[in-house]
């Protein structure tokens, strides 16, 4: 059995360069949550011989962009450039092979994740004298479990593996002035995500002669960016620059075999390498009251209680 699910999306909220924009509040804002799930079942029984493979892949590919264009003119008012993705991956595959002599079963899950959320004004832009908030804000979760069972008179065997993974670039930013002072109110600029990987496997065999493998692997890359441009001149009653990332991870394997003669092994392995950055451009002055610059990330784990298990019974 072989199933996939597959979503490839993108979502744009843009005003052009060179526009004029007349408003009390000018709210820019493009999202996007898609879901993929992939679901796998197969189980065969033979008298003599089974084999059974079971492979279900959900992958999901996002872009959102909110941007104001070059050169654009706000005349008055609050602006507020937001780009949100809540993208959701899940993948399962499950099967068992059974014999009288000879069972063989495989069982494969894959969840991924690709996605670029970006928020973003141009260069040479006249902002509005009010507040000012532009924010990118990533959240995604990938999801997969692989089991499988074979069980024969003489010969099983059988092998799980399980992987999620996600790739996700996530930027904020004003583009470079050209040395004009801005009188503003509070400016926000902050760039966020939270990336949760998560792969749980089991795999088992009965025979007079068995063996088994059970694997689970997580992976997160991800760059978090919030960024002013060079030769910015802001007077603001508050001004905040943040990037924040956060990974999440999660491994399970669990692996057992009843033989005469027989083996079993479990892995998990999680990665995860993160670069974020918050940074301002050469040639910036911002005459402010308060200014609070932020850059975190930070790694944490699923409970799965016990994460590693391998059994071999006789």
């Amino acid at each position: 059995v072989d199933a996939r699910a597959r979503d490839s999306s993108s979502v744009s909220a843009l005003i052009g360069a060179g526009a004029s924009v007349s408003a009390t509040d000018t709210v820019l804002t493009a999202t996007a949550s898609p879901t993929a799930t992939a679901y796998a079942e197969g189980i065969g029984f033979a008298g003599a011989e089974t084999i059974g493979v079971n492979l279900a892949t959900a992958d999901v590919s996002v872009a959102v962009k909110a941007a104001v264009g070059d050169a654009a003119t706000f005349d008055g008012g609050n602006l507020a450039v937001q780009a949100k993705a809540t993208p959701t991956s899940t993948s399962t595959a499950t099967g068992g092979a059974g014999s009288l002599a000879i069972a063989v079963n495989s069982a494969e899950s894959t969840a991924t994740n690709n996605s670029t959320i970006t928020a973003a004004i141009g260069n040479g832009v006249t902002l509005p004298n009010g507040n000012l908030t532009v924010s990118a804000d990533g959240t995604t979760h990938q999801t997969a479990n692989g089991s499988g069972i074979a069980a024969a008179g003489l010969v099983a065997a059988g092998n799980v593996q399980s992987t999620a993974t996600s790739s996700v670039n996530t930027s904020a930013s004003i583009g470079d002035g050209n040395g004009t002072q801005q009188a503003l109110r509070n400016v926000q600029v902050s760039a966020t995500g939270v990336d949760t990987n998560d792969a749980s496997s089991k795999a088992g065999s009965g025979a007079l002669f068995g063996g088994n493998g059970s694997q689970a692997k997580t992976g997160s890359t991800s760059t978090t960016t919030a960024t002013i441009g060079r030769q910015l001149n802001f007077k603001v009653d508050s001004f905040g620059l943040r990037a924040d990332h956060k990974s999440v991870y999660g491994g399970a394997a669990n692996s057992f075999n009843v033989a005469l003669v027989g083996g079993s092994g479990a892995q998990v392995d999680n990665s995860a390498s993160s670069t974020t950055n918050a940074g301002i451009g050469e040639g910036e002055d911002a005459q402010r009251q308060q200014v609070a610059a932020r850059l975190i990330e930070t790694h944490g784990a699923l409970d799965h209680g016990r994460k590693l298990l391998a059994r071999l019974g006789r």
